[in-house]
């Protein structure tokens, strides 16, 4: 008895034959003039090696699925049970997408928002909508926005404004870094009222604190001709206000601002002394 030896198929023949499956699933999915998948089109494709027969198969359980399971289910619905499956239907669809791009959809809101921190503009509402998949996903809770969406766009924060920090700590005088501090956080501010999670401004607050003030505290308050002593000295009154605001936000902050004023007002007593 001799056996039909499949016939191996290349890589490029191979994946054309798959567009050309997979245009003919779309127009049926459509619901366009499309004959139907013929067994001898099941044979062909499932007749090439390993490869792509993972990718055939999935591309048939999924028209499987839908033809012999949700179409079925939908169309023996009436009154109110049919839009009922229809949304239980529609949310795993929703759930299966959204798996597969999750991660990218995060990395591309990411971008986008760093391209707007360095000021360009951006759809801000186009934003809004992707960022409301999360919230659909979870059923109006937040635990997808926070696994797969928050955390990497925090750690992008930080090591953006890291950079920014390091930059503008050798280049600008404390007060001129101070309102720079003070921008971003009012911008990141506005970042949440537009478009973030509102759970998401007091992590995001944080991390920008920490980039641009926690971590260059004692350089930037000790500045040689800008610093919080030359400030006290020339009586800058509302870059020391700027200041106090600025660090008292931060765990800790007012420490050494206020280490560097208790030693202007040891000068002050020990001066007429001499």
């Amino acid at each position: 008895m001799t056996m039909n030896v499949p016939k191996m198929v290349y890589l490029e023949e191979g994946w054309e034959f798959m567009q050309k499956g997979i245009t003919k699933l779309k127009n049926i999915l459509e619901g366009l003039l499309e004959p139907q998948f013929t067994s001898e089109d099941y044979f062909m494709l499932y007749t090439y090696d390993v490869f792509f027969l993972l990718l055939v198969s999935l591309l048939f359980l999924w028209l499987h699925t839908l033809k012999f399971y949700v179409l079925p289910s939908l169309r023996e619905k009436h009154d109110e049970f049919m839009p009922r499956e229809l949304v239980n239907r529609w949310a795993n669809h929703k759930v299966m997408v959204y798996q597969e791009l999750k991660a990218r959809i995060r990395d591309a809101v990411i971008s986008l928002i760093d391209q707007e921190r360095e000021g360009e503009q951006i759809d801000r509402a186009l934003l809004k909508n992707v960022l409301d998949i999360f919230d659909e996903i979870g059923m109006g809770q937040i635990d997808y926005y926070e696994h797969d969406f928050e955390p990497a766009m925090l750690k992008d924060t930080a090591a953006y404004y890291s950079r920014r920090a390091s930059n503008w700590i050798l280049a600008d005088s404390c007060p001129d870094y101070m309102l720079k501090a003070e921008e971003c956080l009012r911008q990141e501010k506005d970042r949440v009222s537009h478009y973030l999670h509102s759970s998401s401004e007091p992590k995001l607050l944080e991390k920008v604190q920490h980039e641009l003030l926690s971590v260059y505290a004692t350089q930037l308050l000790e500045k040689e001709h800008s610093g919080c002593h030359a400030l006290l000295r020339d009586d800058k009154v509302e870059d020391l206000s700027r200041m106090f605001s600025l660090f008292s936000k931060i765990p800790k902050g007012l420490d050494p601002v206020s280490n560097i004023f208790k030693q202007a007002d040891k000068k002050d007593v020990v001066g007429p002394q001499e």
